[in-house]
C-alpha cells in the first residue's frame, strides 16, 4: 500500500490517484489523532485532583467518553447520507471542543469540584469520544471506497495501525513536553485535533469506483 502510494501506481500498475492518495495521508494523521481519546487513562489521575473531584466521579466521567465512542454507527449513516468529509469536519470541531472545554476547566475551575465542574467534564469527554468516533468512521469509509480489493486491506490495516500506535506516542508525548501539565496538555490536544481534522476533512474525498474499466472520471469530492 505504501509503496503504491509513493510509486504512484497501484498493484495492477495504474496511476494511483491523488483524490486517493491525499485522503489516505491525511488519514494517517486523523487517525493518529483519534487515538488521543486512550490519554484520558493518563490524564485522569491529575485530574481529579486539579478539578477536586473524586475518584468516583472522575470513573463517572470516563464513562461518558466510553458512551460517545460506542454510537459510531451514528457517524456512519450520516457518512452514508451526506458523505465523510462533514462527518470528519464535525467530528474535529466535536473533539477538540470538548478537549478546549477540559482544558478551560482546569485552568478557571481548579479544585472546585462540585456539581458543575463534573456535569462539564463529564459532556466535554463525551464530545471528545463522539467527536473521535465520528473522525475514525468518515476516515475509514473515505478510504474503503478509495482503493480497490488488492489495496483496502492493507490500507485500513495502516490506518487503524496509526489509531492503535497514538496512544503511546501521546502518552510519552505528555509526560516528557508537558510534564502532566493538564491545562497545557489539553490545550495541545484541543489545538491538534481541530488543525489536523479539519486539514483531514478538506483533503477527504471518496471516489466512485462503480466503474472499473476505463475508470470513470470523479465527479464530486464530498
Amino acid at each position: 500500500m505504501l509503496v503504491s502510494w509513493l510509486t504512484g501506481t497501484n498493484s495492477g500498475g495504474r496511476s494511483y490517484p491523488l483524490v486517493a492518495a491525499a485522503p489516505f495521508a491525511l488519514g494517517l494523521l486523523v487517525m493518529s489523532l483519534s487515538g488521543s481519546i486512550y490519554t484520558w487513562a493518563v490524564l485522569s489521575s491529575s485530574l481529579e485532583a486539579s478539578l477536586g473531584l473524586s475518584g468516583a466521579v472522575i470513573a463517572r466521567c470516563g464513562t461518558c467518553l466510553n458512551v460517545g465512542t460506542f454510537l459510531s454507527f451514528l457517524p456512519g449513516l450520516a457518512a452514508d447520507a451526506l458523505g465523510p468529509k462533514p462527518v470528519l469536519l464535525g467530528g474535529a470541531l466535536a473533539a477538540g471542543g470538548g478537549w478546549g472545554a477540559l482544558s478551560l476547566l482546569a485552568t478557571y475551575a481548579a479544585a472546585r469540584g462540585g456539581t458543575a465542574v463534573a456535569a462539564g467534564a463529564g459532556v466535554a469527554l463525551f464530545c471528545v469520544g463522539f467527536g473521535s468516533s465520528c473522525m475514525i468512521t468518515a476516515t475509514l469509509v473515505c478510504n474503503t471506497n478509495n482503493h480497490g480489493a488488492a489495496d483496502r486491506g492493507p490500507a485500513v490495516a495502516a490506518l487503524l495501525a496509526c489509531f492503535s500506535l497514538s496512544s503511546g506516542f501521546f502518552g510519552a508525548w505528555l509526560a516528557v513536553v508537558f510534564a502532566y501539565d493538564d491545562a497545557a496538555s489539553l490545550r495541545f490536544l484541543a489545538f491538534a485535533t481541530l488543525v489536523g481534522g479539519t486539514a483531514g476533512a478538506l483533503g477527504t474525498a471518496a471516489l466512485d469506483r462503480a466503474a472499473r474499466a476505463p475508470p470513470r472520471q470523479h465527479a464530486a469530492a464530498y
